[in-house]
C-alpha cells in the first residue's frame, strides 16, 4: 500500500474513514474496472450521472428501500449493492465472478465506503453516486498506477484483494489442509473439515506454470491441529514464506487447563509479547 503515500486522494476525511475507503480500492481495482469507468462502460456507455446511467439503478435503489424514506440501511444497501455491482461488471464478468462478487463481505465493504465517504450510517442513492464519481476521478488522476496491481500466472487470473469467512459449526474442525504453489507464488488454498468436503480461496484459472504442486497436510493425528496462517514479508513488503500455525492439543490443553488462556507470553529471542 505504499503507493497511497505518494497519491493525493483529494478527499478530506477522517483517518479511520481513509482506511475504508482505501480497502475498498485494493478491492475493486482492475485494469478491466478502470476501461469501464474512463470509457464510460458499465453495459450502458453513459457517464456516471446521466439519466442513462442514473435510471436503472434509482430504480434498483427505490425497490431496495423498503421503507421508502430515500436512504438505505445495511441490510437494505446489501440488496440494492449485489444488484447494481453485477449491473456494472455485465460487460466484462462472467457468472463465477458475480458469485465471487456478491459475496457478503466485498458487498459490506462497498457499504462501508459509501458510508464513510459521506460520514452517514445509512446511505442515499447520491451518496452511491458519490463514491462512483470518486472512483473514475481516481482513475482518471492515475491512482491505479501509484498504487500497483496484482496479476496472477494466467492472464486471466487477478487477485481481487478479498477475504473471506468460513464458519466452523462448535463440533467440527480441520482435518486437511492443501496448498498449491508454482514458482511465481500460492495458486491456492484449500480445506476440508468434518462436515464441509472442500472449501477454497484460489486466484481463479487453471494452472498453466511447469513446476506447479501441491502439499496436503492430514490434521489430527499426533496431537496437531490447525490453529492458523503464518507468513512472512521481504523488505519491499512481497509474501517470501507462508506456512501453518500448528495447535499441539495435547500439551497446548493441559498448559490451558492449569494456567488458563488469558496471559501474556514474552519471547525469548525476540523482544515483543504475545498475548492469546
Amino acid at each position: 500500500m505504499t503507493g497511497l503515500y505518494h497519491f493525493d486522494d483529494g478527499l478530506s476525511v477522517s483517518d479511520e474513514n481513509d482506511i475504508i475507503l482505501q480497502e475498498y480500492w485494493f478491492q475493486e481495482a482492475s485494469p478491466d474496472q478502470k476501461q469501464d469507468y474512463l470509457t464510460n462502460g458499465f453495459g450502458f456507455f453513459d457517464s456516471i450521472g446521466s439519466s442513462g446511467w442514473s435510471s436503472p439503478r434509482q430504480d434498483l435503489f427505490e425497490r431496495a428501500d423498503l421503507d421508502g424514506n430515500g436512504k438505505l440501511n445495511r441490510e437494505e444497501a446489501h440488496q440494492f449493492l449485489r444488484k447494481v455491482r453485477m449491473m456494472d461488471r455485465s460487460s466484462y464478468a462472467s457468472p463465477a465472478f458475480d458469485d465471487l462478487d456478491t459475496r457478503y463481505e466485498r458487498v459490506d465493504r462497498h457499504f462501508r465506503a459509501i458510508n464513510a465517504l459521506a460520514n452517514s450510517s445509512e446511505i442515499s442513492f447520491n451518496d452511491y453516486k458519490k463514491l462512483e464519481e470518486t472512483m473514475h476521478d481516481w482513475y482518471e488522476n492515475g491512482k491505479l498506477e501509484a498504487t500497483g496491481y496484482t496479476k496472477g500466472v494466467n492472464s486471466t487470473d487477478k487477485l481481487l484483494h478479498d477475504c473471506a469467512v468460513f464458519q466452523l459449526e462448535e463440533n467440527d474442525r480441520i482435518i486437511y489442509t492443501s496448498v498449491e504453489s508454482d514458482p511465481h507464488g500460492i495458486v491456492s488454498i484449500s480445506f476440508q473439515s468434518i462436515l464441509t468436503p472442500e472449501a477454497t480461496l484460489s486466484a481463479g484459472g487453471t494452472v498453466t506454470v511447469q513446476g506447479a504442486r501441491k502439499e496436503i497436510k492430514k490434521w489430527g493425528d499426533n496431537g496437531q491441529d490447525f490453529a492458523g496462517f503464518f507468513g512472512t514479508t521481504h523488505d519491499n513488503g512481497d509474501l517470501a514464506s507462508f506456512g501453518w500455525v500448528v495447535r499441539d492439543s495435547i500439551c497446548s490443553q493441559q498448559f490451558v487447563d492449569a494456567y488458563g488462556a488469558d496471559y501474556t507470553w514474552t519471547s525469548s529471542s525476540e523482544d515483543f509479547a504475545t498475548k492469546p
